[in-house]
């Protein structure tokens, strides 16, 4: 996996707003670890940097799929 793969998933999640209503958040990426197999994005509310949340990628991986598991966390 390239640098331009890690840029596109950070451009992708930092920031961005996840659930909705008394649940909604805003995504902090904290880290984007590179191994052979995809990546490891790690990710976590901006207001509390000690929640993170640990998510492989893969040059397969659409962002939908991603906010999903982002958003099912979220409901926990």
């Amino acid at each position: 996996m390239d640098a331009v793969f890690a840029d596109q998933w950070f451009a992708a999640l930092d920031q961005r707003q996840i659930g909705s209503g008394d649940g909604r958040w805003t995504a902090q990426v904290v880290a984007v670890h590179h191994e052979a197999d995809g990546l490891w994005v790690q990710v976590a509310p901006v207001n509390d940097l000690s929640a993170t949340i640990l998510i492989h990628v893969s040059a397969t991986t659409s962002l939908d799929e991603v906010l999903h598991t982002l958003e099912k966390q979220t409901a926990r």
